[in-house]
C-alpha cells in the first residue's frame, strides 16, 4: 500500500511540475510580448517627439508662410527619421 501511495504522490508531483512549467512558459511568452509592445510604443513616442522638435526648429528658421506654401518641405521635415 505504501508503494502505491508513494508512486501516486511522485506522479502527482511530476504532474504539478509539468503544469507549473507550462504556466511559466506561457507567462514568459506573454511578458515578452508585452515588453516588445512597450518598446515599440516608446520608440514610436520618441519618433513623434523628435518630429515635433524638428518641426519646431524648422518654424524658427523658416517662416510659417513659406512652410504653409511648401507642403513638400513640411512633409520632408516630418518624415526625416
Amino acid at each position: 500500500m505504501r508503494d502505491i501511495i508513494s508512486r501516486i504522490v511522485k506522479t502527482l508531483h511530476n504532474k504539478q511540475r509539468e503544469v507549473e512549467q507550462q504556466i511559466e512558459g506561457r507567462f514568459q511568452k506573454l511578458a515578452d510580448h508585452v515588453h516588445k509592445e512597450k518598446q515599440r510604443m516608446l520608440t514610436k513616442k520618441e519618433v513623434v517627439e523628435r518630429n515635433y522638435n524638428l518641426l519646431e526648429r524648422a518654424l524658427e528658421v523658416v517662416p510659417l508662410q513659406i512652410l504653409s506654401c511648401e507642403e513638400g518641405l513640411l512633409e520632408a521635415v516630418l518624415m526625416a527619421n
